[in-house]
Formats: structure tokens, C-alpha cells, sequence
């Protein structure tokens, strides 16, 4: 063998990713790119200064959710066009059905809106729809979650507003915010569990 022919090791990682691939696309949620990484999961401020950075060039910025892989493998699922349940669930089926190994960690990142309210009536209701109906207590915001079975994991959230080109960044504030319920949460957990 050459060292330009791929390894036993990077063959079954090819196949892997590919094989989540094809799966996370039949389910609408984009391709699943597996990479050699035995590391901790990223911290929350990794993911919001990315954003920032899309949001100041672009406006918006793109989600994305990422793994570890017991065997050293992570993974990185960019969010086009696809909620971030539907790609949760895509990944949840591809573990459940084998084609990657257990998930040691699960990470979100997203450009969305929290409501920021004491009142639970209200926080039941959508954050995007109070946001558009000019709700003082709705925000855009960024988000960055991170689920291990055992701990540490994180729930970020960094609001902002815009004032025509300019904008201003909140503090990151480690609260339970618009994930915290829900089917996200719910299929992060199940993740790390099975």
C-alpha cells in the first residue's frame, strides 16, 4: 500500500459518513461530515463568536450541529433549510441503526429568538412570533447547547439587537432558554443515552 491509499480506519469512516449522509439527506437535514476528533466538545463561545461573525457580515448566520463519536470520530451537520429537530432526529436514526458509533457528546448552535419571561403562560408561545409582533420581552439570539451524559454541557444564549447596520450583542448568559423543552432537548439527551 501507497501512502496515498486511504487506511482501513479512513475507508470505515468514508463509508460511515457516507452512509449518515445519504440518511440525513433522505430526511431533509444535509450531510453529516465525520472527521478524525477525539477532543472534548467545543465551548459555547467557540459557536457564538461564529455567528457573530456570519451575523455582522451576513445578517444571519447558519446552524449547525456537531458530535463525538466514542471511536475519535466527530461530526459537523450545517442547518440548511432544515430544523434543527429534523436533523437531531436523522443523526438519532443513524446511531440507533448503527451506521455511527455511540455519541459521546451533541452540540447546537443556532441564530433564532428567546423569549425572555417570567410568565409561563406566555414563554409557551412562540419567541419568533412574539419577536414579530414587536414583543419588548422577544429577541434574536444566538444559542449553543451541549448534552454529555454526565456533564459538563452548556445552555448559551447571546441576544442582540439591530439598529439598521449596526448591531448590538448582549452578554452570553447561561440560562435554559428556547431549546431548553421540547423535542431538541429531548433527542440530544437520547443521543448520548443510546
Amino acid at each position: 500500500m501507497n501512502e496515498e491509499q486511504p487506511t482501513d480506519e479512513q475507508m470505515a469512516m468514508a463509508e460511515a459518513a457516507a452512509a449518515v449522509t445519504r440518511m440525513a439527506h433522505s430526511h431533509g437535514a444535509g450531510a453529516l461530515v465525520m472527521h478524525p476528533y477525539a477532543g472534548p466538545p467545543p465551548p459555547a463561545e467557540f459557536f457564538l463568536s461564529l455567528m457573530r461573525e456570519m451575523v455582522e457580515a451576513d445578517g444571519d448566520a447558519m446552524g449547525c450541529i456537531t458530535i463525538g463519536t466514542e471511536e475519535g470520530e466527530s461530526g459537523m451537520l450545517p442547518l440548511i433549510d432544515v430544523h434543527p429537530s429534523d436533523a437531531l432526529h436523522a443523526i438519532l436514526h443513524a446511531r440507533m441503526a448503527g451506521i455511527i458509533p455511540k455519541i459521546n457528546w451533541v452540540t447546537l448552535a443556532v441564530d433564532t429568538y428567546v423569549l425572555l419571561t417570567d410568565d409561563p403562560e406566555k414563554g409557551a408561545g412562540s419567541a419568533a412570533e412574539a419577536f414579530k409582533a414587536s414583543d419588548p420581552e422577544a429577541h434574536e439570539a444566538l444559542v449553543a447547547i451541549c448534552v454529555t451524559p454526565d456533564g459538563p454541557g452548556y445552555d448559551v444564549h447571546q441576544t442582540y439587537e439591530r439598529d439598521g447596520a449596526l448591531i448590538e450583542w448582549g452578554e452570553p448568559d447561561a440560562v435554559q432558554a428556547l431549546f431548553s423543552s421540547g423535542d431538541v432537548p429531548f433527542l440530544m439527551n437520547e443521543m448520548v443515552l443510546v
